[in-house]
């Protein structure tokens, strides 16, 4: 009976990736057999790629792209000990905040994972905070490091990637104001 179940879930979740691709259903049986590789190699549940998937492709992203950016999330998921669905929101946030192209996906999920081995956060955290800012940060032209580095300290401190994000934008918009505060400190 749960095999069963499983099997007919499955096939609902693959018939909604079926809705938003080209190709209908034999192409997202096709992407199903690839992510449920990706999903042994991971130890993840195949269903929730399918899943995954079927969100970035909603998000914009072309299926190659949707798949590719699956595998990152599913490390995002890993590294940062997140639910599918946070990490896949987090990545689709960062990088459409940025205006970045899904290519740089593995590189921003490798620079979370690096700078919180180095320092007193973590992945979760910074994704939170990076998510957050990232329009701001890419409005003034700020890269994902160097966005990285304005982030850390704060959530070293607070412990709050959210806080760290509202705290900076705050500040960042603050640079703008004429009040005469600003222009005096300035």
């Amino acid at each position: 009976g749960r095999a069963y179940d499983s099997a007919k879930s499955y096939e609902s979740t693959l018939a909604d990736l079926a809705k938003v691709i080209d190709g209908g259903m034999d192409s997202a049986k096709q992407y199903g057999a690839r992510l449920n590789e990706t999903a042994t190699q991971f130890a993840q549940n195949g269903e929730a790629m399918v899943t995954a998937m079927t969100n970035f492709v909603q998000a914009g992203y072309d299926a190659e792209e949707a798949f590719n950016l699956v595998a990152d999330s599913t490390k995002l998921m890993i590294a940062g000990e997140l639910s599918a669905a946070q990490s896949s929101d987090l990545l689709v946030s960062i990088l459409k905040g940025f205006k970045a192209p899904a290519s740089e996906a593995t590189a921003t999920v490798d620079m979370l994972n690096e700078v919180s081995n180095k320092y007193a956060t973590n992945v979760e955290q910074l994704a939170i905070g990076m998510a957050a800012i990232s329009p701001i940060a890419k409005t003034m032209n700020f890269t994902m490091a160097e966005t990285a580095g304005l982030l850390t300290p704060v959530i070293e401190v607070y412990r709050s990637g959210s806080e760290a994000a509202d705290a900076l934008k705050t500040g960042l918009q603050q640079l703008t104001a004429n009040s005469g505060a600003v222009k005096a400190a300035l």
